[in-house]
């Protein structure tokens, strides 16, 4: 796990609306994602508080049929943003709950196999 702190640079003038005073990622290094983020107020007070929720499979949803992959993978199957401060949160489920599209991750589907990602593939593969 990777932990970043990303701070707007409001004494550059860059950033002088920025609602946030920082915002913490936690970075899991395994997969390169962040399935944690925390951002604070100007006071600096827990703002929102998102979390993506991940699984590892070969495929997106338990019942695919056409998304299935020759290895496992992280799918994110769902996300919520709190506002800690209010209390109101926004939750999403992928797929969504009643949409009738149940795979919904067509991701490297074909393009390309593991093989590509070694060192040797990619030496050979740069101009």
């Amino acid at each position: 796990m990777y932990i970043l702190e990303a701070t707007p640079r409001r004494e550059l003038g860059q950033a002088t609306e920025a609602l946030d005073s920082k915002t913490i990622i936690y970075s899991d290094s395994e997969v390169a994602f962040a399935p944690y983020i925390d951002s604070y107020d100007r006071s600096g007070q827990l703002f929102r508080a998102h979390i993506y929720w991940l699984t590892n499979r070969d495929r997106p949803v338990p019942d695919a049929r056409v998304a299935i992959y020759p290895f496992k993978r992280e799918f994110v199957v769902g996300a919520v943003s709190t506002d800690v401060q209010s209390g109101q949160a926004s939750m999403c489920y992928l797929p969504g709950l009643e949409t009738p599209e149940r795979e919904c991750w067509y991701i490297n589907m074909g393009e390309v196999d593991k093989d590509f990602f070694t060192t040797q593939a990619m030496v050979k593969a740069a101009p």
